[in-house]
């Protein structure tokens, strides 16, 4: 979201996770949802699959209750972060301009 502000709130996240292995340790099936106690539990609900919607969320929410944030609001959601980010940096380095990226 891109409202014209000098700033910009940048957001990390992956969606990636390790592998199910070993089955034999799940309670359930990790590929299903099971709600227990009031929980979700699932194959990556917690890193970061529920960060990823959490935040959404609460954008979502201002938006609602405050209308456009003061700040432009991007994201980066990778798919390779279980494996060392190998293209996360030359991705960054060709994106900074459309991320407000400095270091």
């Amino acid at each position: 979201m891109n409202v014209g502000s000098d700033k910009t709130l940048l957001f990390y996240d992956h969606y990636d996770v390790q592998p199910e292995d070993p089955i034999d340790l799940w309670d359930s099936p990790p590929f299903e949802p099971t709600i227990r106690d009031g929980k979700i539990f699932a194959r990556g609900v917690s890193d970061n699959k529920g960060e990823i919607i959490c935040r959404l969320q609460a954008i979502k929410a201002y938006n609602e209750v405050f209308g456009k944030p003061p700040v432009n609001v991007k994201f980066v959601i990778e798919g390779e972060e279980e494996v060392g980010s190998p293209n996360l940096e030359e991705f960054v380095n060709n994106n900074r301009e459309n991320y407000g990226i400095s270091f």
